[in-house]
């Protein structure tokens, strides 16, 4: 009766360990596929909810090339660069091709990132569907060139607060000046421009498939698609 005793108190411990791992590994096993469901879900409704950060769509009327004021704050997502159709005559740019922009400040983080997320655009631009992925551009928000200029399609803006090349109390502080010259610049010249919609991303995405446009960035009854991101706060001085 005593070891009986005994052994029915060792075995408490080891049971009460079982049951909480079995029941870690199903909570695991649980949380994952929700969270490749979701994923999974995002690419097959076309990028509706894609992650980005700043809507802008360019249109045209019968005097030229002009910005939509509309620009959604704290938004992210495929953004039909409606270009002008003067434009996509100029370049021969179908309706359904993408031009997927970033943007960095040029610190190593960023560089870091930017490389593994061109690479990937690179693999997914070599698969089926990948031919719609027409353009790539780097928006360098720094005051001097960096090593990726030559290494990733590049815009270089002037940064208005070149104290965040090295800190700042947001160093992000120069990114939509920064999309904003270089829509300025594509005005100027159309041929920067390599694709109907905008994909407005971040350096930190990693590609696993082609994405495909919502429809013809030229027909008005196509909208662009954004996300809007809760956490951020517009108002930030």
């Amino acid at each position: 009766m005593i070891s009986n005793s005994r052994g029915a108190k060792r075995g408490m411990p080891v049971q009460g360990i079982a049951l909480t791992l079995v029941a870690g590994v199903l909570a695991g096993l649980l949380f994952g596929s929700i969270m490749m469901g979701t994923i999974d879900t995002m690419w097959q409704t076309g990028a509706r909810h894609h992650v980005g950060h700043t809507s802008l769509k360019l249109e045209t009327d019968t005097s030229g090339t002009k910005l939509d004021p509309a620009v959604e704050v704290a938004t992210s997502s495929v953004t039909a660069s409606s270009t002008t159709k003067a434009t996509s005559q100029i370049n021969n740019i179908e309706g359904d091709t993408i031009h997927t922009v970033i943007t960095s400040g040029g610190s190593g983080y960023q560089n870091f990132q930017g490389r593994i997320m061109y690479g990937t655009y690179k693999l997914v631009q070599a698969m089926p569907g990948g031919e719609k992925l027409t353009g790539f551009t780097r928006i360098l928000h720094h005051v001097k060139e960096d090593e990726l200029m030559e290494e990733i399609p590049t815009f270089h803006a002037k940064p208005m607060h070149p104290e965040c090349d090295t800190w700042c109390d947001f160093p992000v502080a120069d990114r939509p000046n920064a999309v904003w010259q270089w829509i300025q610049a594509v005005v100027k010249d159309p041929s920067m421009m390599k694709g109907a919609w905008v994909l407005l991303g971040e350096c930190d995405y990693v590609w696993m498939r082609p994405l495909q446009a919502p429809g013809d960035a030229f027909a008005s009854n196509v909208p662009g698609q954004q996300y809007k991101f809760g956490y951020i706060d517009a108002q930030h001085p």
